[in-house]
């Protein structure tokens, strides 16, 4: 069953206010607004698209790479997977309704990087926002790799941490599945810094995909401001 909290965050005024009720891992159970962020990364007949993260308004650590099989140290914007290594899935990216779309591939090394950091304005100051994307572990089960741990964090401009939280080992499956992860948080300023980080250590595995990166209001619905 899905446990439902609410959890009281202080913003930069002296006020605290309760957000909606959260689902584990601090996504809204409740209904969501227009996204001030919504990352598909496209789509197209070619297997790797050669766009650069700054044509997605972001910026990696990681180095790209256009041609398979993505090695460690290298991402990838890739729109279908067949099996390489002999260890990944045959997967294909998360967004709805595309054909094509391309997802974010990552093979992480030994070191813990950035895998993603943009910078978002016009956010309304006291509003609830989740911030999340979906990911999948590249490696099918079971290999016992190393798992995939990804931390997001939401930061003010002057580097300030406003919310957190990390994904755990994201396991390894029979079959190629994607799941959601992320953090809500309420705006103390209108300008944010979006970070997704790789936690995990070793690149015996570490593999993964992300995909639909977003960050959208959460709409209140059992609670109250």
């Amino acid at each position: 069953s899905t446990t439902t909290t609410s959890i009281a965050l202080t913003t930069t005024s002296t006020t605290t206010t309760t957000a909606p009720p959260t689902k584990p891992k601090g996504l809204c159970v409740g209904g969501l607004g227009s996204p001030a962020l919504l990352q598909t990364f496209g789509s197209g007949n070619a297997q790797f698209n050669t766009a650069t993260p700054a044509s997605f308004n972001f910026t990696t650590t990681y180095n790209q790479s256009n041609s398979a099989p993505t090695s460690d140290g290298h991402f990838s914007f890739i729109n279908n997977l067949t099996g390489e290594y002999g260890t990944w899935h045959q997967a294909v990216d998360h967004t709805p309704d595309v054909t094509n779309g391309y997802m974010f591939l990552v093979n992480a090394d030994q070191n813990p990087d950035e895998i993603y950091r943009s910078s978002i304005n016009s956010l309304s100051i006291g509003t609830v926002y989740q911030f999340s994307a979906y990911a999948m572990n590249l490696l099918a089960s079971p290999n016992e790799g190393v798992l995939p741990n990804i931390t997001f964090e939401i930061r003010s401009p002057t580097n300030d941490l406003l919310a957190s939280v990390s994904t755990g080992g994201i396991p390894e499956t029979i079959n190629s599945t994607w799941n959601q992860y992320g953090t809500s948080f309420i705006a103390s300023t209108t300008s944010v810094i979006l970070l997704m980080i790789s936690n995990a250590l070793g690149g015996n595995g570490n593999d993964f995909a992300v995909d639909d990166i977003s960050l959208v209001p959460c709409i209140v619905q059992t609670c109250g401001f």
